[in-house]
């Protein structure tokens, strides 16, 4: 009798696609592999990019500096302005925080 596998046991093996898929083991922002960041990682990573000294920023210095692909970080930044999370700035379309 082989002995019983705890569910999911296999889940954090990153040889396997489920675990590449949901897990951090394959994140690499440095040459813009973020497979495995969780959305939300995503979205606080888009946020932290605008600091008081840059606090407006287009698509492609944010995608540059974390990691990420520019459609990845497009979407993200849609999703915040629908929510008031950041706004474009209508001359120079970058976005800047926003009030919430």
């Amino acid at each position: 009798m082989s002995p019983l596998k705890e569910p999911y046991s296999d889940h954090h093996d990153p040889s396997r696609t489920a675990c590449r898929t949901a897990c951090n083991h394959q994140r690499n922002p440095a040459n813009g592999d973020s497979k495995g960041a969780s959305v939300l990682e995503n979205a606080i990573a888009v946020l932290r990019s605008f600091t008081a000294e840059e606090p407006l920023l287009g698509v492609t210095e944010i995608a540059g500096r974390i990691g990420l692909h520019k459609s990845t970080v497009s979407r993200i930044l849609a999703t915040f302005e629908q929510e008031h999370l950041v706004e474009r700035d209508p001359e120079s379309r970058r976005f800047r925080l926003g009030l919430g």
